[in-house]
């Protein structure tokens, strides 16, 4: 079947697009009424990881909406503005540049329809043929109507939103695979490879990024080999082949330095880093993380931006540099305190520790059946370089580890006891995910997460700040 290329849609009077770098995503902005100072409008966008359907000679895919509001300029909206309290709404960034509110719930009972001939004009006769049940038909352009009243089951082939990671990645794959859909392919199998990468079988999620690899370069979508590239690159080094993850980092570096994509820059610099201290290079490692520090600071990205710091100061210290290891982790509390992370205590105490020349004394609190590291150093340094020493391991660098792969071991193990938000707010974040275009249907392409597990988290937070408060 036919898809078109939604980054050159013939759009009617008035309708927005938002720059979406995948090819396989788009967002619409349909303008409404003005009114109390505000300009409403309706962001369409499609479904990370949706089939796409095609029958009667008409292709549509599930597709949601969210209703926002934009405020006016201008005295009178200046002054009403004075007398509204903030909604507490996720805010959104229209394509002029314009910020706004969301002004109510998402609506999830909608299609995209297209033409499967992209010659053709499609027509809303044919529409109401081919979907009886529906309530409205809002033309968006010459070849693309929005469709709405359509059940959930009418719409289908929505990502699954149960099941662990790994399941959840695997349906996702073969529904890719059975409806012949080539970007839903690789990127189903980059979940898939993260996942088992995670897990601990570094050989098979060699294969699956490989595979994955392939088809990206087969079909030119640069964007998804970045993404493929970057998780590839520490995959083999997880196999022993550290030089090798560093060529595929780097012309991943390149690719997303060329198409401007600072926030795949920002990701594969940290995997850079990454890399550069399981081979033991603190310089490099440093250099790496420094660039992906500036980055995540440009963009607002506090909790990577914490996470950069810890992995500077560990690096300091490998180096015996106690000045500046104390002074990137002491900031790096800083902002995790003011995310709210339940981990600052111990953060703090091992810090105290460091700062005093002490070993290491157990970290309490981890949760039953959690492993001693976690995280992708942890992966990746596992392989490619000989396990240290136990003398090495309670040092002073040892103290900052233990500390950085407790906090990222408990943020996966929610049988621990840790507390969870509420049902209504999970559901709630994962609205704003299944919108975001750097949401493949299952992972967050910008920090790496799978949503699903930290949606439940209270303080983790969204990296480009869309969740609700």
């Amino acid at each position: 079947m036919s898809k078109p290329d939604w980054r050159h849609l013939d759009l009617a009077e008035g309708v927005l697009r938002e720059p979406i770098p995948d090819a396989n995503r788009i967002a619409l902005w349909l303008p409404g009424k003005q009114d109390g100072g505000f300009r409403h409008w309706e962001r369409v966008a499609n479904v990370p990881g949706a089939a796409v359907q095609a029958e009667q000679g008409i292709c549509a895919t599930a597709a949601t909406s969210v209703p926002v509001r934009q405020r006016l300029g201008g005295y009178l909206g200046k002054f009403l503005q004075r007398f509204r309290k903030p909604s507490g709404e996720a805010t959104w960034v229209l394509p002029d540049g314009g910020s706004a509110e969301q002004a109510g719930a998402r609506t999830a009972d909608l299609l995209l329809a297209w033409a499967e001939d992209a010659a053709a004009t499609l027509e809303e006769d044919a529409l109401k043929v081919r979907w009886p049940q529906a309530t409205r038909f809002q033309r968006l352009g010459r070849n693309v109507f929005l469709v709405g009243g359509i059940s959930r089951e009418a719409a289908a082939g929505e990502a699954p939103t149960t099941g662990s990671p790994l399941e959840q990645a695997e349906q996702l794959l073969a529904a890719a695979r059975k409806a012949g859909d080539r970007s839903r392919e690789i990127a189903a199998l980059t979940d898939l490879g993260i996942v088992v990468l995670r897990g601990g079988d570094a050989a098979r999620a060699v294969a699956l990024l490989e595979e994955a690899l392939n088809l990206a370069r087969q079909s030119g979508e640069r964007s998804r080999a970045t993404d493929v590239l970057s998780y590839l690159g520490l995959a083999v080094t997880a196999v022993g082949q550290p030089g090798r993850g560093l060529d595929l980092l780097n012309e991943a570096l390149v690719i997303a330095r060329a198409a401007e994509d600072r926030l795949a820059e920002k990701l594969t610099l940290d995997h850079l880093g990454i890399i550069h201290a399981a081979v033991r290079d603190h310089a490099g490692a440093r250099a790496a993380y420094r660039q992906a520090l500036e980055l995540a600071h440009a963009l607002g990205d506090r909790p990577h931006e914490a996470d950069l710091l810890w992995s500077l100061a560990i690096q300091h210290a490998e180096q015996g540099e106690r000045n500046d290891a104390l002074t990137a982790g002491q900031v790096a509390i800083q902002i995790y305190a003011q995310l709210g992370s339940p981990h600052v205590g111990m953060l703090v105490h091992h810090l105290q520790r460091y700062r005093a020349g002490e070993g290491a004394a157990r970290i309490g609190g981890t949760a039953p059946g959690a492993p001693a590291t976690f995280g992708w150093s942890a992966v990746v340094s596992g392989a490619s370089s000989p396990p240290p020493t136990d003398q090495h391991a309670l040092s002073g660098p040892g103290l900052l580890r233990m500390a950085y792969s407790a906090v990222k071991s408990a943020a996966r193990f929610l049988g621990s006891g840790a507390r969870t938000v509420s049902r209504e707010t999970h559901q709630r974040r994962l609205n704003v995910c299944a919108e975001c275009p750097h949401h493949t249907g299952l992972r967050c392409k910008v920090c790496g997460c799978f949503t699903t597990v930290k949606a439940w988290l209270p303080h983790e937070r969204c990296p480009l700040n869309k969740w609700p408060e």
